[in-house]
């Protein structure tokens, strides 16, 4: 289903994880991350949290660590 649109593959513990996760979200690129534990990296609370703000011009951002 997502095939079209390049889903990414991505597991927690890779040194590139949050830059991965942030250029996929700046790009739309669907991501499925795999070997989930039951502690989730706090980087990725604000996607999961929805925490959108109207930043420049009304264009919906997410900060994720230093970058929006």
């Amino acid at each position: 289903m997502y095939k079209k649109q390049g889903l990414k593959l991505l597991k927690f513990g890779i040194s590139t994880f949050l830059r991965e996760i942030s250029a996929s979200v700046m790009n739309g690129v669907v991501v499925l991350i795999e070997d989930v534990q039951e502690n989730i990296d706090p980087g990725l609370d604000p996607i999961l949290m929805h925490s959108e703000f109207m930043g420049e011009g009304g264009i919906k951002q997410i900060k994720l660590g230093e970058s929006t």
